[in-house]
């Protein structure tokens, strides 16, 4: 706390009337990163295309970005490591995969209507899609290894080629 105070340059008085506990202060600064992270939005409804390749391509490419910033790859060790301590960690990533299913997923619904190519499950197809890029960022997260704008986009075309191959039976 003394680190924080003096980082913050406030008086202890003041740090303690905000944030009782330590846990108070951790769990605040978890909220304030999830909330930055968050403003990186991954909303499909913005993207300047509508085909469904295209999409895929770009919010793949967008999502890995996000998550092997420095910021959210602190965010993801920290889960791994107090996630059982702190349940509030891994609801916050819960929350985070849900939001990114479900906007996969009003994508391809929008696709496949505007395309006139039935897909009987969008959600199931949205959650292989992400959490293909959640296990790609995730087990380079592990390795500290350092993925580069041209391997995730080769990952992404790679991911978005293979599910498209099977489109017929989405």
């Amino acid at each position: 706390m003394a680190m924080v105070i003096k980082a913050a340059g406030v008086s202890k008085t003041t740090l303690y009337a905000r944030y009782a506990t330590k846990v108070e202060l951790f769990r605040a600064t978890v909220m304030l990163t999830i909330d930055r992270i968050a403003n990186s939005t991954l909303s499909t409804a913005d993207r300047r295309t509508t085909d469904l390749v295209d999409g895929l391509n770009v919010f793949g490419r967008d999502a890995l970005k996000i998550s092997i910033s420095p910021l959210w790859s602190k965010y993801e060790r920290l889960i791994f490591a107090e996630g059982p301590r702190f349940p509030e960690l891994t609801e916050a990533v819960a929350t985070r995969v849900d939001v990114g299913i479900a906007t996969v997923a009003r994508f391809i619904d929008a696709c496949a209507e505007r395309e006139g190519i039935p897909c009987r499950d969008a959600v199931a197809v949205a959650t292989i899609y992400v959490m293909a890029i959640r296990g790609y960022y995730t087990a380079a997260i592990l390795r500290a290894a350092t993925l580069t704008d041209d391997e995730c986009r080769d990952f992404t075309a790679m991911l978005v080629t293979t599910l498209i191959a099977g489109r017929e039976d989405w």
